[in-house]
Formats: C-alpha cells, structure tokens, sequence
C-alpha cells in the first residue's frame, strides 16, 4: 500500500511477487494497519491516487473493486446491513476509486457509458449522502471533466458519430434512432459533455437530416418553410397516407419542428375563436355549448389534436420512463393540458347529455348549481387557455437570447416552489392562532356615540377565510380597520365594550405576520432567485446547448415524423404497413422494435465491436498524449471551456486530494 502511494510501479510489481504462494492475500486491504482503512485495497487505492501504471498492473493480476450499491437500492443485501457510518465511508471510498480516469479507462470496457452511469448514480448519492453531499459533488465534478476530455478526442465527426452510435448499454427503445447514446447522456443528465463542439456537431448534423445546406441558401429554406407551415396540412397528409414514402422530408427533425410548430399555431387559433365564440351578454344564459356546426368543428378539432398529443405523450413515456421524461418542464405543461383538455371534453359531453335528457337548453344562471356540467366546461376551458398559450415559451427556447431567459425562469421555479411552501405553512400557523383570538366575535354589533351601528367583520371568523386574507393582505389589501375589534354594548349606560388585551395581542400578532412574511422571507425569495439566477447565467452556454438538446431528441424518434393530429393515422399505418412487411418484431413487455437491431449479421456486428475498441484505443492514446504535450487547438479550447462550466459553480470545493488532478500527475503507461 505504500508503495502504491509513492507511484513505483517496479517496486509494486516487486512485493507482488512475494505474494506467489498466497496469491488471494494480495487483492485484501491491511486488516490491522494503522495507515490505511481495512477496507481500502490495493486497487482502489491506486485508482484513488490516479496512477494508471499500478492500476493497469493490479488489472493484470485480476484485482477487482465490488461495485457499490447506490444509497436508494432496497436489495436483501442493503436491507440486511444497517446504515451506519462504516457503510457511508466503504461507499464513499469506492465510489472514490471507480470515479478516478485511471479506472474509467483501464478497467472498464466501455469508459464512455460507464462515466454517464456513474454520474447518474454520483447525483442519486448527493440527494441521499447530505452529510458527504460535497465530497460527491467533488467526484461528480471529476466524472463529468472525464467525460468533456473523451469526447474531446475525437479529431472528426466519423469518431463522433462511432461513439455516440453506440447501441451496448442503452435501452431498447433508444436504440431505434441513430445516436443512443445522445439519449442516455441526457437521461444521465451530463450537461457538460453534450456542450462540447463535437457533440454540438454531431447533433446538429442530426437535426437538420438531409437538409446539410440548412439556413445557406434563402430562396431554397423558404420553399422548406412553406412547405411544412402553410401547406403542412397537405403534406402531413401525404406522408401519413403513404406511410411516410412521400414528402419525405418529414424524416428530418428541423423539418418535423416546423410542422409541429405550425400545427401548434393553428391549434392556439382555434381555442381563440371558440374563446371570442363564447357565451357572452344575450347568450350567457344558454346551458348548451356550441350549437353552431362550425363551433362544433373547432371543438372536435380541438380534441382531435389533444388525443394526438396523448397519443405521442404515452408512446415517448413508455419508451423513455416516467423519470427522464418528466425531467423537463414542458412535459409537465402537456399533462396538465391534456388533464384539462379531458376535462373540457367530459363536461362538453355531460352537459350536452344534461341538455338532452331535461330539455332546459336555455336558463338563466342564477338557476344553475355551482357544479353544473356547463360550468365546470368554462372552468376547465380557462385552464386550457392559460397552459396552451403558455407553452408557445417552448418554442422560443431555440432561439439563443430568448431561449436562455426562459430557461433562467424555469430553473428558477424550484427556489420559487421551496419559498411558497414555507410562506404556506407560516400562514397556516399564523390563521390558526388569529382565527382562535377573533372568531369568538364573530357576529357581534356595537352601538357608537353617533348612534350608527356598527358589525365585526368575518375577515378572521375561520381558519380558511382567515388564510385566505393573509394571502391577499401580502399584496396590500388587509388593514387594520379590516379587523377592529367588536365586542358589543354593556354596562348602566350601554357603553362600548373594549377587550384591549385581545385587540392588542391580535395586532401584534398580525404585525408579527407582516414582519416574518414581508419583509424576512420576501426578501429571501428575491436572494435565492437572484442567486440562482446568476448562477444559470454563468453557464448559459451550457444550459441552453443541453436544453437544445433535449428539444432536438424529442423529434428524433419515428412517431414525432407528423405533427398532430395527423400523428393519429400515422401511427397506426405506419405500425400495419411494418407489421404486415414483418418490419418489426414484438419484445415484451409490448415493444415493436425493428429486426434490423436485434437480427443483425453476425459480421455486422463483430465489425462494429473492433471499430469500436479500434476508437477507444485511439481515444486513449490521444488522451495520454494530451497530458504530456500541452498545446493549444480548438477541441482542447472548447473543452477547458466546458469545464470551466463545471469549476464555476459555487460551493464546489477543491478535490479531496491534490493527486486526484490527473493533469498535475498523470502518469504514463510502462
């Protein structure tokens, strides 16, 4: 072990041979060394300290590290070993050792998909471990470097491509588009390594298909624009009637946006003219809804491209899960769309059958209850306004100023969602004892010297009432003559009672309220959101290339080809055509994967293999030889750029150990 820690790979390789006749002794850590945890083996500690020599010598020998298990696994082994602080440290120890770049590159058989895996497992360990919170965050941040400096190696978009192709490790479902592994890097979320100018290329090479002269030639991309806003409903259809063999533009991804985005327009325009159609001044008392046939044709237009959304929302949850797909906030605004837009579609039938059923098509409102199915309707068609326009925001993301606002706003929803919660629950302690002092005089009347009467208000007679004007009175609107005291008239000459303890007590406490809500945690609200604000406007770069790509991949996959509600029909000729051409092969649990992925050649596939490790061998090679020639180019350039991303945020500390810099100590392969 020490040895190991002086870095000589000569004397290592020595007292290893003193170990010929116990060869399973030298894999074991000191059981009762004072220097280093029984735990601790020789392997690990020589990927703790970087040195690629040793670790590539104890490989040699068949030393081992046992993976560890993450913090939220429920197996029969983790359930059995309590949680203490020898497991905390063993796994803290290990993860230490497996996230270091000697082991990444020596001892696993594909550095680039283990690094995305141990990222993901790193951030799960920084959610659980908040006692060791920083020391993860610290190897997250080395896994992350790891992975910017490999695709930093690749000297061409063949390389690129060969490493983000890659099929081995990545979901089924991920491997019907062309670059898998760009998914699993964003379910993994390494936001650094997909803002890489290789990555970026590769993507966008992806993105606009076989439109390789997008945005150079003006004349051709307005044609392409036209083609897919004004005449998209001509062209969708095409495509759809002929299982995609026409108009087969729609195959590009740019191409499938503009669509999308046309067809979104559209859809906003038809809920604005059955919003300007609306029950209004002579027509407010009619209980059936849109009884005019061309009311009718944008209602069932409306619904029609509502159940294409569905159709594509159920299609993208199945085959991404529920975690990485709701890992963006437009998917979030989808489901609550689509739970209003069923909605509105519940109570349009309900009321129509209502009106069927007891013939009152017309009825003044004041005769309607409060849960009429008409008015639920309205209710649930305001939603659907407020969340439809609001996601046009999902557009703009593209374009780079007006994109990076928005997603400075939506990373900034977290802080407001943490500050309303706490506001909510001072509020609620705050009602429960203002409605206990107030509510027993509730109702009462007091005579005053001018002989007018006067009557206590219900602003704090109960705890939801009064919870309900705390929250107004944080704009302004509750004052102190909202809740003067009445208590009422007694006495020989009927004079006005005043409670002046109570009256007290019950401003003081409102004050109180003001103090705590106004002026403590409002300003903390503006700090965190200022703070956080700065801190995604520091790597804008990076959060707007990786929410880009997230965009990009949602219109990768062959469902998203039209938009809705042509996606209808489209699905299910596209699924008959392939199933009847036997295209696809069932995989349960109910996946239609296309054969040419799992019945390939086995030449194909062995070519593929030695392609591959002919690149990672090249890769690290190229890897090595940037430690030890420090120069300057454009890959090296944007990737010190990438990392900079990463050493930028605050509160990251310096690394454990200085050796854990594998550009100060690098160490060349004997």
């Amino acid at each position: 072990m020490t040895a190991i820690c002086i870095g000589s790979r000569p004397l290592v390789e020595f007292i290893l041979s003193l170990f010929y006749e116990f060869p399973q002794e030298e894999c074991n850590g000191c059981k009762n060394s004072i220097a280093y945890p029984s735990h601790m083996t020789p392997l690990m500690l020589a990927a703790i300290c970087n040195n690629f020599a040793i670790v590539q010598c104890l490989l040699l020998r068949n030393h081992r590290i046992c993976l560890p298990h993450r913090p939220d696994c429920l197996c029969s082994e983790c359930r059995r070993i309590a949680r203490g602080l020898s497991k905390s440290v063993v796994t803290l120890d290990t993860y230490r050792a497996i996230s270091s770049a000697a082991f990444l590159w020596l001892a696993c058989s594909d550095p680039s998909m283990a690094a995305f895996r141990l990222a993901a497992d790193l951030e799960i360990c920084m959610e659980y471990e908040q006692d060791h919170r920083m020391i993860y965050q610290q190897l997250h941040h080395n896994v992350m470097a790891f992975g910017v400096r490999l695709v930093q190696q690749c000297w061409n978009m063949e390389e690129v491509d060969l490493l983000l192709s890659r099929m081995d490790g990545a979901p089924l479902s991920y491997c019907q588009i062309r670059l898998p592994r760009l998914r699993v890097a964003l379910d993994c979320g390494v936001k650094n390594l997909l803002s890489t100018l290789n990555a970026q290329i590769a993507v966008q090479a992806e993105w606009c298909g076989g439109w390789t002269d997008y945005g150079s030639d003006v004349v051709i991309d307005t044609w392409r624009h036209l083609k897919h806003t004004f005449l998209y409903p001509i062209t969708a259809s095409i495509h759809t009637f002929t299982a995609g063999f026409y108009v087969r533009s729609f195959n590009y991804p740019v191409a499938r946006y503009i669509s999308e985005m046309a067809s979104y327009v559209l859809f906003l325009f038809v809920l604005l003219l059955i919003r300007l159609s609306g029950r209004k001044g002579d027509h407010a008392a009619e209980r059936s809804i849109k009884e005019n046939p061309r009311e009718r044709i944008l209602e069932v237009y409306a619904y029609l491209y509502a159940i294409g959304m569905a159709f594509r929302h159920y299609i993208s949850l199945s085959n991404r899960g529920m975690s990485a797909f709701y890992d963006v906030w437009w998917t979030w605004f989808d489901l609550i769309l689509l739970w209003l837009l069923s909605g509105t579609a519940f109570c349009w039938v309900m009321t129509a059958a209502s009106v069927s059923q007891d013939g009152l098509s017309k009825l003044h409102r004041k005769h309607w209850v409060s849960y009429d199915f008409s008015i639920l309707y309205d209710i649930y068609f305001g939603g659907v306004c407020i969340m439809a326009f609001w996601r046009i925001f999902y557009y703009v993301q593209l374009r780079r100023y007006l994109g990076s606002t928005v997603i400075s706003i939506t990373r900034c929803v977290y802080d407001v969602i943490i500050f309303l919660t706490i506001m909510a629950v001072v509020m609620m302690c705050f009602a429960m004892g203002i409605s206990c002092i107030y509510q027993p005089y509730t109702g009462n009347v007091a005579v005053q010297s001018d002989d007018s009467l006067v009557q206590m208000k219900e602003t704090f007679s109960g705890i939801i009432i009064t919870l309900r004007n705390l929250y107004w009175s944080f704009y302004g609107y509750l004052g102190p003559w909202d809740y003067k005291l009445i208590v009422g008239n007694a006495g020989p000459n009927y004079e006005q009672t005043e409670h002046l303890f109570t009256m007290i007590a019950g401003e003081s406490i409102v004050a109180v309220f003001h103090i705590t809500v106004v002026v403590t945690l409002l300003n903390l609200m503006v700090s965190l959101l200022v703070r956080k604000a700065d801190e995604v406007q520091r790597n804008e770069d990076c959060e707007w290339k990786y929410t880009r790509c997230h965009i990009y991949t949602d219109y990768f996959d062959w469902y998203s080809a039209v938009p809705p509600p042509f996606n209808i029909a489209f699905i299910f000729i596209r699924l008959a055509y392939q199933l009847v051409r036997k295209e696809f092969k069932f995989i349960y649990p109910g996946l239609l994967v296309d054969r040419t992925l799992i019945e390939a050649p086995e030449n194909e596939r062995l070519t593929k293999e030695i392609n591959y490790q002919t690149l990672l061998r090249t890769l690290f090679d190229r890897y090595r030889s940037s430690a030890e020639y420090h120069y300057s180019d454009v890959l090296k350039s944007d990737g010190d750029q990438c990392l900079g991303n990463i050493q930028g945020e605050k509160n990251i500390p310096q690394p454990i150990f200085m050796f854990m810099d594998d550009e100060k100590t690098f160490q060349r392969l004997e």
